[in-house]
């Protein structure tokens, strides 16, 4: 537990917290790491369904608006698979892979 500061006595700062935060050797995050952080912290239930609804509703949809959402589904898919292939087994990677042709070649019948 941390100790509480005095309050009569103000907190002495010497330096910006961007240079403490780079002499003490912490780790700037840059947003990929912060947006698969927030990811990460999310329930996965609920992730899944509302990707499923998400899923649909590009089904479901008429035409070009359908086929928009299922392309920014396959967008967003790609650039976690991008950040998260090294980190994936083989046998994932290939169902991962799987499902995002799928969605693509779901896109593009919904876009003819």
């Amino acid at each position: 537990m941390r100790a509480r500061r005095n309050p009569r006595r103000p907190r002495r700062r010497t330096w910006s917290s961007r240079a403490c935060g780079r002499a003490y050797g912490r780790k700037r995050w840059n947003m990929t790491e912060r947006v698969l952080n927030r990811l990460a912290r999310l329930n996965r239930t609920l992730v899944f369904l509302m990707a499923a609804v998400a899923v649909f509703a590009g089904l479901l949809l008429p035409g070009i608006v359908g086929a928009a959402v299922l392309l920014l589904l396959a967008a967003g898919l790609i650039w976690v698979l991008s950040r998260t292939w090294a980190v994936t087994p083989m046998p994932m990677r290939v169902i991962r892979v799987l499902i995002l042709t799928l969605l693509l070649v779901a896109a593009a019948y919904k876009a003819s």
